[in-house]
């Protein structure tokens, strides 16, 4: 199946999910947890849009851990940049209808030992990724090799095969709310 025709399909299906909630709750229980094994200081994450799985409970435990978290800013011609996003802060809502960190915010870019959450339209648990199909995250990613990439997913979203091209980053770890399975990339 194509790219497009498996986007619009596992859309659809996402939109659909009608355990939403005990998904959200598993998966966050077990992003929490391998924060918290892996002592990671600094998580690079998303606000969740059409559909997508939902990791407020993630932002809850990072800053009540005392931990950075960073949002996602889009920029024009397919870039984007991560900036610092605490408790208080603002959020505004972008030309697609995703909420982003004001511009002014601290930029923060990711090292080694660091966690990138990486939201999707599909996933396989070889650690393909099917996202909107912009580019952002796969430019994105390309720049920090070294780092964790974390795909969190409903179980509607897995796919035995996902499309991919060459310049498709792939995920270290994807996450559903039955495993947390580390991809060997």
């Amino acid at each position: 199946m194509e790219k497009v025709e498996l986007r619009r399909l596992i859309i659809q299906k996402r939109l659909k999910v009608k355990d939403r909630l005990q998904q959200e709750l598993a998966v966050s229980q077990l992003i929490t947890k391998y924060i918290s094994e892996n002592e990671i200081q600094r998580v690079f994450s998303y606000m969740a849009f059409n559909g997508e799985l939902s990791l407020e409970m993630v932002h809850q435990d990072i800053w009540k851990n005392g931990l950075s978290l960073a949002l996602p800013l889009m920029a024009k011609k397919g870039q984007m940049s991560f900036h610092k996003h605490g408790i208080d802060d603002c959020l505004i809502k972008n030309s697609y209808g995703v909420l982003e960190p004001e511009e002014a915010s601290e930029l923060i870019t990711p090292n080694d030992g660091d966690l990138v959450i990486v939201p999707s339209v599909a996933l396989s648990l070889d650690g393909s990724r099917l996202g909107y199909g912009g580019g952002y995250y796969d430019r994105f990613l390309s720049n920090y090799p070294h780092v964790t990439r974390l795909a969190p997913a409903f179980s509607e979203q897995i796919n035995e095969k996902i499309p991919t091209l060459d310049h498709d980053i792939k995920m270290n770890i994807v996450c559903t709310c039955d495993c947390l399975k580390n991809v060997t990339v």
